[in-house]
């Protein structure tokens, strides 16, 4: 199994999650095995960015459960191929 940390953009809404991806290179492609949020970063027009950490829990099941696993896969893949 290998590790990757990522940046997933939550397009709409308006901030972007650093993630822990533990995934492995299967006969079909790439499997995601875990998503751990780390951070979040929040973006607004009317206030500076602010970088929250997902400490618990709850916060880490809350944002994997919005996570879209099929694009952080082939994010991973694009990734792996540019080292290929």
């Amino acid at each position: 199994m290998q590790r990757t940390q990522m940046t997933w953009e939550d397009t709409p809404n308006n901030r972007s999650i650093d993630l822990e991806v533990h995934w492995q290179m299967t006969a079909e492609g790439i499997s995601i095995e875990d998503v751990t949020p780390i951070r979040v970063l929040l973006r607004s027009d009317e206030t500076p960015k602010n970088s929250i950490g997902v400490h618990t829990p709850g916060g880490r099941r809350m944002l994997s459960r919005l996570i879209d696993h099929q694009s952080v896969a082939a994010n991973i893949a694009e990734k792996e191929l540019a080292w290929a």
